[in-house]
């Protein structure tokens, strides 16, 4: 019986956590930076909604203060924004209304 518990709450939360992530394909359509807001934001093009678990929208939204956002991945969506070269974006969590970018991937790798 115990056996059957760990088995059952490990599922749980593996299917919690993946059921707020969410991962587009895309080709970045707008970079944008919000210095009242303190935030940077990106959608792609056609509008695909993002969904960090309970906050569906356009667009995508990290804090400016997240140093490890700022040196690896801001630098990466700049880059296929320019060479419009498609990105694969992880997103995982909120920030007021919108999805928090957890991870990025750009294709060709």
């Amino acid at each position: 019986m115990r056996f059957i518990r760990v088995i059952f709450f490990t599922v749980v939360l593996f299917v919690s956590n993946n059921a707020f992530a969410n991962s587009l394909t895309g080709t970045i359509h707008t970079l944008h930076v919000n210095l009242q807001t303190n935030r940077a934001h990106i959608y792609f093009d056609g509008k695909p909604s993002f969904d960090g678990g309970g906050c569906p929208n356009f667009w995508t939204a990290n804090s400016l203060d997240d140093t490890k956002f700022r040196q690896y991945i801001w630098p990466l969506l700049m880059t296929a924004k320019v060479t419009k070269e498609q990105v694969t974006v992880n997103v995982q969590g909120c920030t007021g209304t919108f999805p928090v970018i957890t991870s990025v991937d750009v294709i060709p790798r």
